[in-house]
């Protein structure tokens, strides 16, 4: 994991920034910790720099004394130059990252983030000084000078509360937003401004031409090019979905050595099994099927989450709900690469996925209603003041900076700016602390070319089809274990038959996906009373009682049909932003309450 804050002030830095900013940072293992500082001459600006991570510089600093650092992961580091059009040219370079670069007098910082958003910058300022940091809270802490007592920001815990997720600028620490995908801060003389080019750059899309193409198949095929170091065989699982197909399209297009696994889970994914043994054996690649891990059967389990919504929110910066499970950090292992999916719905049209066909694109009103009404679900839970807050914040959020984007563009430009650069970008961070996962589909270089093709053109999936169809054209045409390509459902119907008729022939029976078993689907008696304790009389909840109706909810939860699977989401999203308000998630000391829960059967 790497970390990097800068901090510009009016007069010199005074304060020990290392010390404000390092109980912020969820590094396992403080031995392995390395850091840098750059400072200017006159002190006003500090760079520094926090890595977990083995070798290389942390800061670099050109012939003409610029320093720069960067965060995520890039294919040949390099240093940067301060400009208002930072992120143009880091979008150009191959790589998973956002950067920061201060020139040699300290008067000029520039932070640029990816066009992905994957790896955020935040923002906070205080009547002296500007932070820029990879961190949220490590922001906070700097312009708050509080260290332990943290501020919330009521709206964006409302949007947690709507989404699971932040669909807005704030983050959940009062004073500290984040910056956008594809934009540079920059901050000269005391003062900050923001050039964002996301919009820009959609509104610049073309149809998907031959030209097009071989750039996205130049940029997805290269955007595998950092595995070239890894040790062989590349071991990666296999699912009968698309993901996982692009995934190994992507490290056979580099010419690497590969072997595929996928895990049996006593019948319930029959289908994913069969079908990732087709897709090996199509590829011509190994693979083996593992049986679950023991305990995997069992009807019963017990399960602490309260525990395991407090590390989510240490992990996740209190940026996602607890329904999303992580591992307590431990040691860096250099070794532990992992190889992920993640990201690919940018090359699939992000929320207009499978909705609309080139022919028959939304409007950009019908696309802004659509997409405020997912984000705002759950309003009528919220105060009055609250929702008006974040009304005003979806409408911002919907804004596209001034520039005429189509219903098809709008709905690009709004997945790329919450789902991918506050959601899949949260999840990635709370990975990172111990090992290093790559998100190929996340590629600077491949996320800008996406974003230049026709959103429409993506969203039916013609575009990710043929980047398959010219690198494995069997592995394009074979049907997914649950899944089909959303193009043309006339195709798909015929190509589904036609497999129906061959495995027929064969003996055999089209592979169903049967139903899998998740503690999280069906409550038992005493979680579901573990989660109206935390809402209704757990610590958080009298702040929580600030943000949404208390009548309303406590007439939710006494509902004794209350809870999954009508309303996983809401019961999770509502009991993280209680454990959220409770503060006590911060300290990973605390005990936690252990329950036995039943395993869903639905």
């Amino acid at each position: 994991m790497r970390a990097v804050v800068v901090v510009a002030g009016r007069t010199p830095v005074s304060f020990d920034l290392r010390e404000r900013v390092m109980p912020f940072l969820p590094f396992g293992d403080p031995d392995q910790v390395r850091v840098q500082h750059w400072t200017s001459a006159d002190r006003t600006v500090e760079l520094f720099a926090a890595t977990n991570e083995p070798g290389g510089e942390l800061i670099t600093v050109d012939a003409h004394g610029h320093a720069s650092s960067y965060v995520g992961q890039m294919d040949e580091p390099v240093s940067f130059v301060p400009d208002r059009h930072l992120h143009r040219e880091t979008a150009r370079r191959s790589g998973r990252f956002a950067a920061i670069a201060v020139d040699a007098a300290g008067h000029r910082v520039s932070a640029a983030t990816s066009p992905s958003g994957a790896d955020p910058l935040f923002i906070g300022e205080s009547h002296d000084l500007t932070v820029i940091a990879s961190w949220a809270a490590a922001a906070h802490s700097v312009i708050t000078d509080r260290a332990g007592d943290i501020a919330y920001d009521p709206i964006a815990v409302a949007s947690l509360v709507n989404n699971g997720f932040l669909v807005t600028r704030r983050t959940p620490f009062r004073g500290v937003r984040s910056l956008p995908p594809h934009s540079t801060a920059l901050v000269s003389s005391g003062r900050s401004s923001l050039t964002s080019g996301l919009a820009e750059h959609i509104s610049s899309q073309r149809p998907v031409d031959d030209p097009l193409l071989e750039q996205l198949e130049d940029a997805y095929i290269g955007a595998f090019r950092p595995m070239r170091s890894w040790d062989p065989p590349i071991s990666i699982s296999l699912s009968g979905g698309k993901d996982s197909r692009l995934v190994l399209t992507g490290l056979l297009g580099q010419g690497l050595e590969v072997t595929t696994s996928t895990v049996d889970l006593g019948g319930t994914n029959r289908a994913d099994v069969e079908t990732a043994e087709r897709v090996a054996r199509a590829a011509g690649v190994p693979h083996t099927t593992r049986a679950s891990s023991p305990g995997h059967g069992e009807d019963r389990r017990t399960v602490d989450v309260l525990s395991s919504t407090r590390r989510t929110l240490r992990l996740s910066e209190a940026m996602l709900h607890g329904d999303v499970q992580f591992n307590e950090p431990g040691p860096f292992r250099p070794r532990g690469v992992t190889l992920a999916g993640g990201g690919g719905e940018i090359l699939r049209g992000g929320y207009g996925h499978g909705l609309f066909s080139p022919r028959l694109p939304p409007t950009p009103s019908f696309s802004r209603r659509a997409q405020a009404s997912r984000w705002n679900r759950h309003r009528d839970l919220l105060r009055a003041d609250v929702a008006d807050g974040v009304a005003h914040d979806i409408r911002e959020a919907l804004s596209t900076d001034g520039v005429d984007l189509s219903g098809a563009q709008v709905l690009d430009h709004a997945y790329v700016s919450f789902r991918n650069a506050c959601w899949l970008s949260m999840s990635a961070r709370a990975h990172s602390p111990t090992s290093t996962a790559l998100y190929p589909a996340c590629d600077n270089r491949l996320a800008l070319a996406a974003l230049a093709s026709d959103a429409a053109q993506r969203s039916s999936e013609q575009v990710v089809h043929e980047l398959m169809r010219r690198r494995s054209p069997k592995l394009a045409r074979m049907p997914f274990a649950a899944d089909e390509w959303s193009f043309d459902r006339s195709v798909r119907l015929r190509v589904r038959r036609l497999w129906q008729k061959r495995l027929q022939r064969r003996g055999q029976r089209m592979p169903t996906q049967a139903p899998n078993r998740d503690w999280r689907l069906r409550f038992h008696t005493s979680l579901r009373e573990e989660f109206r304790h935390e809402i209704l009389d757990g610590p958080g909840s009298e702040a929580l009682f600030e943000i949404v109706d208390r009548d309303r909810v406590k007439r939710a939860i006494d509902d004794d049909s209350w809870g999954p699977p009508r309303d996983t989401q809401l019961a999770f999203n509502l009991y993280t932003a209680a454990v959220l308000l409770s503060g006590t998630w911060t300290d990973p000391s605390l005990p936690g309450r252990p329950r036995e829960v039943r395993l869903a059967q639905a």
